[in-house]
């Protein structure tokens, strides 16, 4: 009879255990005809099921002894177990059938039932009669249980399946009376006889009104639910479910396994994934709607089929499901995951690879002998040299996710660009390609959004600097060391005003000059003055005229860059306007009279010459008022020179006044006088800073901080265009949901503004001089002090933000390292260097450090701030692709386990691997096989390589292979799965007649 382990492991299969054959009592139709019915049936696994017999059974395989099914001797039985129904006064009669294994010799089987007793004497001869093992034979479930287990022949090699709610089921044993032997019999089964899928979802303990606890409570395990034909005509078809009208319907009982014994025990270990009942399970629907989506199988090759002792002649079919390639270190193994990816055209980068590296397999040539091909589902073959390189134009086949890139994305600096640049694909994966609006990746997509967000938020932050910078010269003015220099000043103005001294006064002649002199000194005195006042004022017009030109200048750059933005605007947006068909004239124009520039420029420096003249050195007094000064100074000196001994010396002191008094006004100065070169200008200095300046710094600061919540709401209007992004992807997360949370391990996304944990300590940091008094003394005291700072502040709103940049600034200006906190002049905190202060301000004021991100947060742990260890990190990356990539072309994972413990890896990647198996094809090379057996890997592809002539050899089967279950171990070294799982279960494997492994998957 034929066994099989498939090599391309555990895949769906039709089984129908639940068929009668003319050995059980009413069955209609011959042996032949019932042969004949099993071989045309489109089941693999048939199980031929009689009254207390295996004679059907029997016949069979000596009727059919090469028949291309498989067919398992199933008994079943009426249990002598008196029960109440709930429905009714009557009794409620029970059967339960028994799954044997087909390598147990048929005669043992046979001999057992004949030895049954029944009304106090053996079966015996009368197990040939099949009405009297229908109408008299029932038996004590627990006594046939116990006589199986207490047989070594059948221990571990028979399976129990319980009737619920069909005939002879246990649904209708009153729970009152009889709940505990109810629930005895269903913890003492290993199938429920049921399709009902209410009741497949209970004992898979899916019921939303049942807490898991209370299923604990009841049932030692889930349990799969099994449904046959119930076949008693050879006329019936083998495989088809009966309807509620007894008739045959679509539905079937499909298996995912090989078609043996130990592959129906392995549904008992997984009976969520491993059984479906309806017309054809989900998987096999995408297979058949995605075929070039499915790798069937890898062929690897030398190109010369005649070369000697090969690294590779191989060819290994591939399951659709999870394959996991094990092996010792040095076996072959990612040089099958590297060899799909190169033929798969992944886009990974080769540097990465494991084995067709430069360094390796590629050096000298090795790998120009061999060749990939690989094989879809399709039935299309590609095949790869396996020294070709990628051609990354071409569509992806594969994504691969090479061990080396992952160590690159876990590089403990959080979340890295790397990894950033994965982030950004998979969401960008989920814009419809109408909405984005010709871009291709998020970020070109996000800057074209938030374009006019980001150009507002660099506008704000010049003003902030702008008003960084009045209030650094504010503050300048508050240090001791001004104030210390206008006081010396002062009192260097006062002493100099002191020390000036008045001329000794001369009394006017009584001899004076003749009329006519009189009158030619005052004249000359008179013009003097009006041209020294002249020239004063000819002096400030000028410097006005200097200043508009200045402005002109200015202005005629700016408006040359308004027409540079306005033409390159036209250009940018030309292909938009004319697909909207929108007239750029009528949308906006722009209109600059350079004339108007031009005859004012003009003007202006036709002004300046002209001043220019005026205040020459050179010339004539008739075009220079210089000249013209001169000249009436020298014509006063002729006169002033003529006068008398008296009257020369009269002249002399009134000059000498005059230039006292000249001094003295620029020593004492005027009132409004900002020159803090004079005595009033420094005395109002000096009561402006101590009584003033505080209130000018509070008010500048108040429109400072204006300006930083300007900018933050600029970044909240920013988080808009990111939902909206996002929303595509928001929806997928938000119906896998309810997925997640039964994982016990839930990724979310949102948007927000996050704060940059990771760099911001070590930039603030680098504005301060650490080896100071004060409170951020010593690195690592400085460093704790920050982080506590960050961790103790509200970073989520625009008050708490403006208050963290509030105690940072107080950690400056205070010790707080110290009892007291004594005060600090901020200056000494920072590191000696020009515009120190105003870059800090500038950093913490421009809010650099915060942005507009996705939040992704896994099982409460938030991704940016980096509160995951490396391991995690890697995880979640594949977690990632595991959950909401959406590209569904296979997924190839080189040690996805790789920095994670155990149970890290149980608890954070078995459910979600588990559940991306079911949507598309995973391939995992792993060094511990423990992470198959936990996934529930479709297919094992063991990995050998023979040291002396490296040769890599290749074999494959399902983890319920015997043989593969041994590679498993041999991989292992011996010793056990060391994976814990909460159902409290262990995975058992038939190695050999004398030795049960059990492979422990449980605490």
């Amino acid at each position: 009879m034929k066994i099989t382990n498939d090599p391309k492991g555990s895949i769906w299969r039709k089984w129908d255990l639940h068929v009668h054959s003319p050995a059980s009592f009413s069955y209609k139709g011959t042996y032949d005809q019932f042969v004949d019915q099993i071989e045309k049936s489109d089941c693999d696994v048939v199980g031929i099921n009689d009254y207390c017999s295996v004679e059907g059974y029997k016949q069979f395989t000596t009727k059919a002894p090469n028949s291309n099914k498989v067919v398992l001797p199933v008994v079943e039985f009426r249990m002598t177990n008196a029960l109440l129904n709930k429905n009714s006064k009557n009794g409620q009669r029970i059967n339960f059938h028994i799954v044997f294994s087909n390598e147990i010799d048929i005669l043992d089987i046979e001999n057992f039932l004949k030895s049954l007793i029944v009304n106090g004497s053996q079966i015996s001869s009368k197990y040939s009669d099949s009405k009297f093992l229908y109408e008299n034979v029932a038996v004590d479930f627990g006594r046939t249980k116990e006589l199986l287990e207490a047989n070594p022949t059948f221990r571990g090699k028979y399976l129990i399946w319980m009737p619920y709610d069909e005939y002879g089921g246990i649904d209708n044993i009153d729970p009152v009376n009889d709940q505990w032997f109810k629930q005895g019999l269903i913890n003492d089964s290993h199938f429920i006889g049921s399709s009902n899928q209410k009741q497949i979802d209970f004992f898979l303990w899916k019921d939303d009104k049942v807490k898991e606890e209370k299923f604990e409570e009841w049932f030692k395990d889930k349990k799969p639910c099994l449904k046959g034909s119930d076949s008693h005509e050879h006329t019936y078809p083998i495989g088809a479910i009966r309807d509620e009208k007894s008739q045959p319907c679509e539905r079937c009982c499909w298996i995912k396994a090989d078609p043996t014994f130990e592959g129906l025990r392995q549904v008992v270990n997984e009976p969520e994934d491993r059984i479906f009942i309806g017309k054809m399970p989900p998987k096999l629907l995408d297979i058949e709607s995605n075929k070039s989506h499915y790798i069937n199988a890898i062929s690897l090759k030398p190109v010369d089929s005649t070369q000697k002792n090969p690294w590779f002649d191989n060819e290994i079919p591939i399951n659709p499901g999870l394959v996991a390639i094990i092996g010792k270190k040095g076996s072959g193994k990612s040089a099958q995951a590297d060899s799909m990816a190169l033929a798969g055209k992944s886009h990974a980068d080769s540097n990465t690879y494991s084995f067709l590296r430069d360094d390796k397999f590629r050096k000298k040539g090795l790998a120009k002998q061999y060749e990939a091909i690989l094989t879809w589902e399709d039935g299309i073959s590609v095949k790869s040299n396996l020294d070709d390189q990628v051609n990354l134009t071409e569509p992806e086949q594969v994504k691969y996710l090479p061990q080396k890139f992952v160590e690159a994305i876990c590089d403990g600096s959080g979340v890295n660009q790397l990894f950033q640049q994965e982030i950004d694909k998979v969401i960008f994966s989920y814009v419809p390609e109408e909405n984005r609006n010709s871009t291709s990746n998020l970020k070109d997509l996000i800057r074209l959004k938030t374009g006019l967000i980001d150009r507002n938020v660099e506008t704000l932050k010049q003003k902030v600097s702008e008003q960084n910078g009045s209030i650094c010269k504010l503050e300048n003015k508050k240090l001791p060391i001004y104030l210390g220099s206008l006081k010396r000043k002062l009192e260097e103005k006062q002493r100099e005003l002191k020390n000036l001294v008045k001329p000794k006064k001369v009394t006017e002649p009584k001899s004076k000059p003749s009329k006519d002199v009189e009158d030619k000194i005052s004249a000359l005195n008179k013009s003097f003055e009006e041209v020294e006042k002249l020239i004063g004022e000819k002096q400030l017009v000028l410097k006005g005229v200097n200043q508009n030109i200045t402005k002109v200048q200015n202005l005629e750059i700016a408006l040359g860059s308004l027409q540079k933005q306005f033409d390159d605007f036209l250009s940018g947006y030309k292909e938009d306007l004319t697909f909207l068909g929108i007239d750029p004239q009528k949308l906006i124009t722009i209109k600059i009279d350079e004339a108007l520039i031009t005859q004012k420029k003009t003007s202006l420096n036709l002004e300046k010459d002209s001043l220019t003249i005026l205040l020459s050195e050179e010339g004539d007094a008739k075009t220079s008022l210089v000249v013209k000064k001169k000249g009436i100074q020298a014509d006063l000196k002729t006169i002033v020179d003529s006068l008398d001994k008296e009257n020369n010396a009269f002249r002399e002191y009134q000059k000498a006044l005059k230039t006292y008094q000249t001094k003295r006004g620029l020593i004492e100065g005027v009132d409004d006088d900002t020159s803090l070169t004079t005595i009033k200008s420094l005395t109002g200095e000096i009561e402006y800073v101590q009584k003033k300046l505080d209130k000018d710094i509070e008010t500048s600061e108040k429109l400072r901080d204006q300006t930083v919540e300007q900018i933050y709401d600029e970044l909240l209007k920013k988080i808009s265009f990111y939902e909206e992004i996002y929303a595509p992807l928001a929806k997928v997360i938000s119906d896998k949901e309810e997925k997640q949370r039964k994982t016990g391990s839930v990724l979310n996304f949102d948007v927000g503004i996050v704060f940059d944990k990771l760099n911001f300590p070590i930039d603030f940091l680098s504005f301060i001089d650490q080896s100071r008094d004060g409170s951020f003394q010593g690195k690592a005291e400085a460093l704790i002090r920050v982080k506590e700072t960050i961790a103790n502040s509200d970073l989520k709103t625009k008050d708490g933000v403006v208050n963290f940049i509030k105690e940072l600034i107080e950690c400056l200006r205070v010790d707080k390292s110290v009892k007291g906190n004594p005060i600090k002049l901020l200056d000494d905190q920072l590191i000696k260097s020009d515009g120190k202060k105003l870059e800090l301000y500038n950093y913490l004021y421009g809010l650099k450090y915060l942005e507009v991100k996705y939040n992704i947060t896994f099982n409460g742990k938030d991704l940016n701030e980096n509160e995951f260890s490396p391991g995690e990190i890697g995880a979640l990356l594949l977690i990632f692709y595991l959950l909401i990539d959406k590209d569904k072309v296979p997924l190839i994972i080189d040690q996805p386990e790789e920095n994670l413990d155990n149970e890290s890896v149980y608890t954070l990647l078995v459910p979600y691997i588990k559940q991306a198996k079911k949507e598309r094809q995973i391939i995992i090379v792993t060094h511990n096989p423990n992470l198959a057996v936990v996934c529930d890997a479709e297919q094992i592809i063991s990995s050998e390589m023979d040291k002396h002539t490296y040769e890599i050899r290749y074999t494959s089967g399902s983890i319920e292979n015997p043989a593969t279950n041994k590679k498993i171990l041999d991989v292992l070294e011996g010793t056990l799965p060391a994976f814990q799982k909460r159902d409290q279960k262990y995975l058992k494997r038939t190695i050999a007649p004398e030795k049960e492994i059990q492979m422990q998957t449980t605490p």
